[in-house]
């Protein structure tokens, strides 16, 4: 059935100030988006100290140590440094997805440049909180994975239980995920379909699976169950031979169907069939279906295109590459069609109106469905990177619904507790998260988080209503499980910071009033402690302490009575010890670091 709600800005959002929504109460990009017209794109001038150039063009090593083969020539150690020439690239070279985080409202991109002799991986963010961008650390960089070459429509994220999914590129069958609040990756286990190395990777709502497809070798699918982190089929596609090399995929929520198709075969020259223009539907009952071939290709072919979907229709929307009939002729713009998924049928609709855009394509769209435009960076060159909004039709007003209900929670006590809502319908929304039926003050996002200290929470239900100028809906209530925490506190480390400081480090968050009671504090050599102070981690204390710690002295510090922060607390076994040095300096020359702690193993 299909779903009349969907997530775009409504006509109420074009005439807030008219029926009372203050603007100032909106972000610069939802200000922004109010005012685009349709068929227009808008630029938007991104805030803080990361430029979108900075962000897509991230700076390149001196060195790199693949950069010359192995048993190559030395002989001129300058032919393996990079760059060698004054091109840089930029890491929307080879991908064509930005993925949006519902939840956080982030614009999430992973993307590959090729450097001369190596490849480069970037990762960004953008948050329209605060209009900038974040570079992160990719997976590569905590030396877990390499993102791959190419990384055409390889991501999804799960906006309810808040994770990022990114298909390796190059390694058949591997898909990692990660915790958007924590960072931490995980490896899945195997897919099982050996997928090609421009395989498209989405999430779909309505079966609650990420759906993985290949079409280089036998025209497949298969579904990831998260809850339990199991893989399912695969399904073999009959009657849809699509491209095996960088096809795409999206998914509508308007008609609740995932769209896919295009890319295409290096080796299949078969008469009549051209992968590159065909397109199918997967719906909620996991039924396939071909659509109308394409008038343009679809996929990606190093200049283009560019698919998204138009937020306030549902429909399929693709920014045409340079033009088929002659690569070189890339002086025109290039048209954008639309897919109708009503009729099943494809027509131009418009232009494109941003300069380069048709003939470099180093360029990212995503739709923002609340505010019924498409979000889309592009690069024009090294130092020319720009963020546009376009509205490609109308924002009709659409009931308000809840399109991805709060899940239920299990933590162990003090632990990080997150429910998420995806709203759909017009906007912009208003949230209002209760515990119990009582709202919850200041929980007014699409996320409420909180630490799970009080085991009077445990099995306390959480609902969000969401409301909009005209209208409000109540979600479903999800359940908080809580976990007694039996565990008591140990110390982990003292250290000097200088010779009236002394540092300790506990295992876990402890109580205020605990960590600075002075009294639970002891020193030996008639060490007084006179006062207690809690670090904003809470579980770091500092001692001020007299007189002055003596140099070359080993010292014991005691411990009791300090407590976690459970409910009811634990306390740290009496008289807990911890051995320090108080030494100025270390110059490491007996082979022992002493007094210092290494940050890893």
């Amino acid at each position: 059935m299909r779903r009349l709600g969907i997530y775009g800005l409504s006509l109420l959002m074009m005439i807030a100030p008219a029926i009372g929504l203050a603007a100032s109460n909106l972000s610069k990009l939802a200000e922004l988006a109010a005012t685009v017209q349709p068929g227009t794109f808008v630029e938007l001038e991104i805030d803080g100290d990361v430029s979108t150039c900075q962000a897509m063009v991230p700076p390149l090593p001196k060195r790199h140590p693949n950069a010359c083969k192995e048993g190559e020539s030395m002989s001129n150690p300058e032919q393996c440094l990079v760059p060698q020439r004054d091109y840089l690239g930029n890491i929307l070279e080879f991908t064509d997805e930005a993925l949006w985080d519902t939840g956080s409202q982030d614009v999430y991109i992973m993307g590959t440049r090729r450097p001369y002799k190596i490849w480069d991986q970037g990762f960004v963010k953008y948050s329209e909180e605060t209009n900038s961008w974040t570079i992160l650390d990719g997976p590569l960089s905590q030396g877990l994975f390499n993102p791959g070459f190419h990384g055409y429509d390889h991501g999804a994220i799960d906006p309810s239980r808040r994770h990022y999914y990114w298909a390796q590129v190059g390694q058949a069958s591997l898909v990692w995920q990660m915790n958007l609040d924590t960072g931490d990756w995980r490896q899945l286990p195997k897919a099982p379909i050996q997928a090609g190395q421009f395989t498209a990777l989405e999430y779909f709502p309505e079966i609650d699976r990420v759906v993985f497809f290949d079409g280089l070798r036998e025209s497949e699918y298969a579904v990831y169950d998260p809850e339990s982190d199991q893989w399912e089929g695969p399904t073999a596609l009959t009657d849809a031979p699509f491209g095996g090399i960088s096809h795409f995929s999206e998914y509508s929520p308007a008609h609740e169907v995932m769209l896919f198709g295009g890319g295409y075969n290096y080796d299949d020259d078969t008469p009549g069939i051209d992968e590159s223009r065909r397109l199918y539907k997967l719906d909620s009952d996991r039924i396939v279906t071909r659509l109308t071939d394409a008038p343009t290709f679809l996929g990606q072919f190093g200049a283009g295109p560019v698919q998204t979907i138009d937020p306030n229709s549902g429909n399929l929307v693709v920014f045409q590459g340079k033009p088929e009939d002659n690569p070189l002729n890339c002086f025109n713009p290039q048209p954008i069609w639309e897919f109708n998924l009503d009729t099943n049928t494809w027509a131009q609709t418009g232009t494109q109106q941003l300069s380069d855009i048709w003939c470099r394509m180093n360029t990212v769209a995503v739709p923002l469905y609340e505010y019924g435009v498409n979000f889309i960076v592009s690069v024009r060159s090294d130092t020319d990177c720009r963020v546009h909004l376009y509205r490609h039709s109308p924002a009709g007003i659409v009931p308000l619904n809840i399109g991805v209900q709060p899940r239920e929670v299990s933590v162990q006590q003090g632990q990080l507790a997150i429910f998420t809502v995806t709203a759909t319908g017009s906007g912009p929304y208003h949230y209002q998260w209760r515990k119990n039926g009582i709202d919850i003050d200041g929980a007014t996002t699409a996320s409420y988080s909180f630490s799970a200290l009080d085991m009077a929470d445990n099995n306390a239900m959480f609902d969000v209503v969401v409301s909009n100028t005209t209208e409000s809906v109540t979600s479903t209530a999800a359940a908080l499980t809580i976990t007694l925490d039996t565990l008591a506190p140990t110390l982990l480390s003292a250290q000097a910071a200088n010779d009236s400081t002394v540092n300790l480090l506990f295992s876990e968050a402890i109580s205020q009033a605990s960590a600075e009671t002075s009294a639970n504090y002891q020193l030996n050599l008639g060490i007084n402690v006179d006062a207690a102070s809690l670090h904003a981690d809470e579980r770091t204390v500092s001692l001020t302490i007299s007189p002055a710690l003596t140099e070359e002295t080993t010292y014991t510090v005691s411990i009791s009575d300090v407590q976690d922060q459970a409910t009811p607390p634990n306390s740290i076994i009496a008289l807990s010890t911890e051995m320090f040095t108080y030494r100025t300096a270390d110059d490491f020359e007996d082979g022992i670091a002493d007094g210092w702690t290494p940050f890893n193993g």
